[in-house]
This record gives structure tokens, C-alpha cells and sequence, in this order.
């Protein structure tokens, strides 16, 4: 309707897109007063686009002023989310919101009961994040790793499992790196049997990744599966034969098996 198109005419004048292009520059040349002028001035000419007050937020965070920066962030979020064409922008400043969030959660100076609000709040925003239409890269394998990472903070083993569920289901439709990092998130949750559906999916698409290889193996031996070890670690050697750590996984797994069969069996 009306509406649309006085947003459309406004978001298209070039006066509007000269003040963002050197809100822009300015805040690159890490001239933050020229930036917010252009920034404030497009902001007003124009607030249903998301690059005025992404750049304001970006201005207010690089002078550590973090509740502003979010404030702008979700304005521009909220903006970008109602046009297809905006998404590496929604992308964009929603990552950078959950970064703040996580930030915060790992700080140990943070209380407690704070960091685990704070890692909730970066959860919610990386999973708004991957679920775009059209995520993929360092976008989905980035933001699923961080929302793992706040969901392990927030002690959220159920919202941790859930994340990487389509991954077990099905490997072949993931990055080998989304897969590695979700087989990490799952090892530190003492997710074991996760971990290892994850690790062998990794070496379904990236046969002689060293990470994958590696942690499989010490996942075999956490679950007692050590008569799967020896296979693992022949590959492992053959891929990164200079550490010795690969040899001490095998002994293990050796002398694990020879306790089961009993007295003698080792001879």
C-alpha cells in the first residue's frame, strides 16, 4: 500500500543512501562523531532501513557503550527481518547481539545467575540467527558453535542435543565443519554416543580429517568400544604419523582388551 512505497521512495533517494555510504566511511576511518551525524541524520530520514542503526550500534559498541549498541541492533534486526533482500544484514547484527550476550556469559567477573541469563539471551539469538533462510558457511557453522557454546553455559543439555539432532540424522547434508564442532559441543557434555555419530559423520565427508580421527578414537575408548580403536589409529598415523599421542590412544585400547580376556591373553 501506501505505506510500502513512501518507505521504498524514502529508502531509494540518494540523499538517504549518500549519509549511510558516509556514515559508512567515517566509521571505517574510525571517525565515530562524522558517523553518528550521517548515521543519526539517515536514521531519521529514513528508520525503516537497518543500515543507520546498524551503524549507530556499531559506533556505540566501539565505545564499549553495550546496552545502546544492542538497543540499535534490534531496531536494525527488526528491519532488516521484514525484507528477503536485508538478510546478510540480519545476519549480520544478530551475531553481533549474541556476541555481546556470550561475551558477557564468559566473563568471569559476570555473577553467576547473570552469565547463565546472559548465555539464555545468546542462545536465543544464535538459533534466530542459523534458522534464516539460507544460512550456510561460517554463518551456520560459526553460529551453531556459539549457541552450543552459550547452551553449555546455561547448562541446557536438552537444547544442546536438540541443535545437532538433523546432524546425526543426516551428515551428508552439513559442512565437515559444522559436524566437528557439534562432535566437540556433544564431547564436553559428556554426550558420548553424540559424539561419536558426529565424529563418523565428519569422516563420511572428510575421510582423513586429523580432529575427527583423533577424538573418535578417545570417544571409542570413553564408551569401551576399544576393539574399534586400532582401525582409527592406523588411519590417524597414516594422516599425522610424528605424534606420539596417536600411539599412546592404540596402547590403550590394548591393554583395556587384554584386562577383559583375562590373565595371559596378552602373551
Amino acid at each position: 500500500g501506501c505505506a510500502y512505497y513512501t518507505s521504498y521512495w524514502r529508502g531509494g533517494q540518494q540523499a538517504f543512501l549518500d549519509l549511510v555510504n558516509g556514515a559508512i566511511a567515517a566509521l571505517n576511518a574510525d571517525k565515530l562523531d562524522s558517523a553518528q551525524y550521517y548515521a543519526s541524520q539517515a536514521h531519521k530520514l529514513f528508520s525503516g532501513s537497518p543500515y543507520p542503526s546498524m551503524v549507530l550500534g556499531n559506533i556505540a559498541n566501539k565505545k564499549n557503550q553495550n546496552a545502546e549498541a544492542l538497543t540499535y541492533w534490534s531496531q536494525s534486526a527488526k528491519a532488516a527481518a521484514s525484507d528477503t533482500a536485508y538478510r546478510d544484514v540480519e545476519r549480520q547484527v544478530l551475531g553481533n547481539i549474541a556476541s555481546v550476550h556470550l561475551n558477557a556469559a564468559r566473563d568471569a567477573s559476570t555473577p553467576k545467575a547473570a552469565q547463565v541469563e546472559a548465555a539464555k539471551k545468546a542462545a536465543e539469538t544464535y538459533a534466530q540467527l542459523i534458522a534464516i533462510p539460507g544460512t550456510k558457511g561460517s554463518y551456520m557453522y560459526g553460529g551453531r558453535q556459539n549457541l552450543q557454546a552459550a547452551l553449555l553455559i546455561a547448562g541446557d543439555t536438552a537444547g544442546l542435543v536438540k541443535s545437532y539432532q538433523d546432524l546425526i540424522a543426516n551428515p551428508a547434508g552439513f559442512e565437515y565443519q559444522d559436524l566437528l564442532n557439534s562432535a566437540v559441543s556433544a564431547a564436553r557434555a559428556n554426550r558420548a554416543a553424540d559424539a561419536v555419530k558426529l565424529f563418523e559423520g565428519v569422516l563420511q565427508t572428510n575421510p582423513y580429517n586429523r580432529d575427527a580421527l583423533f577424538n573418535l578414537a578417545v570417544e571409542y575408548l570413553t564408551m569401551g568400544q576399544n576393539e574399534k580403536v586400532g582401525a582409527v589409529v592406523q588411519r590417524l598415523v597414516a594422516v599425522d604419523p610424528g605424534n606420539p599421542e596417536n600411539y599412546l590412544l592404540a596402547a590403550r585400547a590394548y591393554v583395556d582388551l587384554a584386562k577383559k580376556k583375562g590373565p595371559g591373553s596378552a602373551a
